[in-house]
């Protein structure tokens, strides 16, 4: 996922309880103050959700973060022990994270994502309340962790094929249905393919979706497929990473949902 290129801070920061109470914390107060902002600023590069992941398997600890912020560890640790006492962080199972990391992204992808996720948290919240009434009323367990994950799968795949024909549209620039004649692929062309790159994604399921759409990526028709094959490839080797690290923050991805479920009915309100 690209990074943010910038993150909004409210001009008025300084007035900020926390931020005060940090400045008459000592003499390191500003050196804390900086740790902040190069979390801010880490997260948005990051474009994580706010989750602090060197990989999808490494979490950043303080030592890690004392390096890429060149700074003393020392300082690290108080920063971050002050942070989550003030509750601007949370660190669960390891993993450091800010709350409600939307506030703190720029207005442009912002507003790019609002609707959508508005959309999938209304009909996430709807699915929910439908399965502890039906739990209440059939005396049965419903596992509303799997309407969860579904949510997050279906928001993270539209954005995905968003990300898939910028990616591609960066590297082909667009060409004319002349230009492209003659370069829509056979099946077995693409299977063969598949095969000799070693493409772990479902050659047939990639042949019918591109089929259904006339081979187009938006408006555009392909002039490289296999180009488009190697992007779905990566896409899918890193999806199925997240997946296979998936129960690890399971936990956490509940009380995430759960966060961004009152945020967003404080808003409605």
């Amino acid at each position: 996922m690209a990074d943010i290129k910038w993150i909004k801070i409210a001009t008025d920061i300084f007035d900020d309880e926390k931020i005060m109470l940090i400045e008459a914390s000592g003499d390191d107060c500003y050196a804390i103050i900086t740790v902040w902002f190069k979390l801010l600023c880490l997260a948005g590069k990051q474009n994580n959700g706010g989750i602090f992941m060197l990989n999808d398997k490494l979490a950043y600890n303080e030592e890690m973060l004392a390096t890429i912020f060149r700074m003393k560890a020392t300082t690290i640790r108080k920063a971050l022990d002050m942070f989550e006492e003030f509750g601007m962080i949370e660190r669960i199972e390891g993993v450091v994270s800010i709350p409600n990391w939307n506030k703190h992204q720029s207005l442009e992808k912002l507003e790019k994502q609002k609707k959508l996720r508005n959309d999938y948290m209304k009909k996430y919240m709807k699915a929910k309340r439908e399965s502890e009434k039906a739990a209440s009323k059939n005396n049965v367990n419903i596992n509303v962790n799997a309407n969860v994950t579904k949510m997050l799968t279906d928001v993270n795949s539209l954005e995905e094929d968003k990300e898939i024909e910028e990616e591609y549209k960066n590297k082909n620039p667009s060409s004319s249905k002349k230009e492209c004649e003659g370069t829509t692929p056979t099946l077995d062309e693409v299977k063969l393919f598949f095969e000799e790159e070693e493409i772990k994604i479902d050659p047939i399921k990639f042949f019918n979706h591109y089929s259904s759409n006339g081979w187009k990526v938006g408006k555009d028709v392909i002039n490289d497929w296999k180009s488009i094959a190697r992007i779905w490839n990566n896409n899918f080797l890193k999806s199925k990473s997240k997946q296979e690290d998936q129960s690890k923050l399971e936990d956490w991805q509940k009380d995430y949902f759960e966060n961004m479920m009152k945020e967003f009915d404080d808003n409605e309100e």
